[in-house]
């Protein structure tokens, strides 16, 4: 569903997943839904709820991009896939 959305141009990218993309990758917005696009299930880390609303579901992925561990926090949301969160961490 993630991918299908994207595909269809409903999606939003957060403004601090767009900063922690670009500081930590150089990463322009293509550049991230594409890394979304290419996510494997293996990449899939955990299912949570929001922390400001317990009713909304955001799913986690892990994956290594450029050498580095990075966390993906993503939200279906009104039919629009949300990245809320894209950013590396060595230590993830």
């Amino acid at each position: 569903m993630i991918k299908k959305l994207i595909i269809e141009h409903k999606f939003t990218v957060t403004k601090s997943a767009q900063k922690t993309a670009l500081n930590h990758f150089g990463f322009t917005e293509k550049e991230i839904l594409n890394e979304i696009i290419g996510l494997q299930t293996s990449d899939f880390y955990k299912s949570m709820t929001s922390h400001h609303d317990h009713k909304l579901w955001q799913d986690v992925y892990k994956k290594e991009i450029v050498n580095l561990k990075t966390y993906i926090k993503i939200q279906i949301f009104n039919q629009n896939t949300v990245i809320i969160s894209f950013k590396g961490n060595e230590n993830l």
